[in-house]
């Protein structure tokens, strides 16, 4: 059978309005993995991601575009 593997697992973060985030981590931790997730690029095979009280990644891409807005990935290159 096919062994099951987890990119990321009990990532938590609270971000206050109007500040930044940095995500910091070894090669491999999933940092791109929760951007790509929290934009919906790609499907989360499970869990929560909440902005202003409503679950991001059990929207429509309808609904979910008022919140891709707010969003923002800056990959930093070597």
């Amino acid at each position: 059978g096919k062994e099951e593997f987890q990119a990321v697992k009990g990532v938590s973060f609270k971000l206050a309005k109007g500040k930044t985030l940095g995500l910091v981590g070894e090669s491999g931790s999933g940092k791109t993995t929760v951007g790509l997730l929290l934009m919906r690029l790609h499907q989360a095979s499970g869990g929560q991601a909440f902005i202003e009280g409503k679950d991001i990644l059990s929207l429509t891409e309808k609904e979910f575009a008022k919140y891709q807005r707010k969003i923002q990935i800056i990959f930093q290159n070597p």
